[in-house]
């Protein structure tokens, strides 16, 4: 994560006072603008202050993106929590896609089949900088598209040099309205490459791609694959993919470069 550069993007700058004290807001303002001149350690200092006064949504985005840059993943996560708590979508979706990560399979245990029919997938998730982690159990039933195989899927490439491609957004992209039907989609679509499948090769391929302004899926390559056919079969999954709905960034859609972790485990 250390590693990701953001784009500074236009911040809030407006606040309900009437909740709040003058220096509260004083120091939100003077942080914000401090963030947007890419001065990290005096806005996380200010907009510190302005959350003492009075915590808000707002606040802790702003000082979470301050820590990104500074290659803080710990403390940029847990401020996504708190601006989640207090009902930031956004926070919440960026949480998801930079601060956990999940393992998916498709082996059921009988054991569980027996109390639940319907589970088609396991999905256990894990927090980054949390002890936590949690399991889900994914049915065939709770999904809204229509899973399909594509042997050849549209490929679709464009030139990142006359396009302006975001990292983090005001608003992210989203899979079918939740990240949970995206492994869902996952796990209906995987072919396990027979080379890896008789050589016993397990683990996990790391994509890159952008989501267009039209929903489209783009420029997709391996940053870190497996082989054996495993990191070609990642990369027609997320080909495959059905519309995304846009990132937005000031009201417009926009392509936003994502990643997404595939994961090979046979039963």
């Amino acid at each position: 994560m250390k590693n990701i550069l953001l784009s500074v993007f236009l911040l809030i700058t407006t606040l309900n006072a009437g909740a709040q004290s003058v220096a509260s807001v004083k120091a939100y303002e003077k942080g914000s603008k401090a963030l947007e001149k890419k001065k990290y350690h005096e806005a996380i200092e200010l907009l510190t202050v302005s959350i003492a006064e009075h915590p808000t949504a707002n606040a802790y985005f702003n000082r979470a993106i301050a820590h990104y840059n500074l290659g803080d993943s710990c403390s940029f996560c847990i401020d996504l929590i708190n601006a989640g708590t207090l009902h930031d979508q956004e926070a919440e979706s960026l949480y998801q896609t930079k601060c956990m990560y999940s393992h998916t399979t498709n082996v059921i245990p009988d054991s569980i089949l027996q109390e639940n029919p319907d589970v088609n997938l396991i999905e256990k998730r894990y927090h980054k900088c949390l002890p936590d982690s949690s399991i889900h159990y994914i049915t065939k039933f709770n999904t809204g598209w229509k899973p399909r195989t594509v042997t050849n899927p549209e490929i679709v490439n464009v030139n990142t040099d006359t396009m302006e491609v975001f990292t983090v957004v005001e608003q992210m992209p989203v899979f079918n309205k939740n990240w949970k039907s995206i492994y869902e989609f996952i796990g209906f679509t995987i072919h396990y490459p027979s080379e890896a499948r008789e050589k016993y090769i397990e683990g996990k391929v790391y994509v890159n791609y952008i989501v267009l302004a039209d929903g489209r899926v783009a420029n997709v390559y391996v940053m870190k694959g497996i082989g054996f056919g495993c990191d070609e079969e990642a990369v027609r999954i997320v080909q495959a993919m059905p519309l995304w709905t846009p990132g937005k960034q000031r009201g417009k859609n926009v392509p936003v470069r994502m990643n997404l972790v595939v994961t090979f485990k046979l039963g």
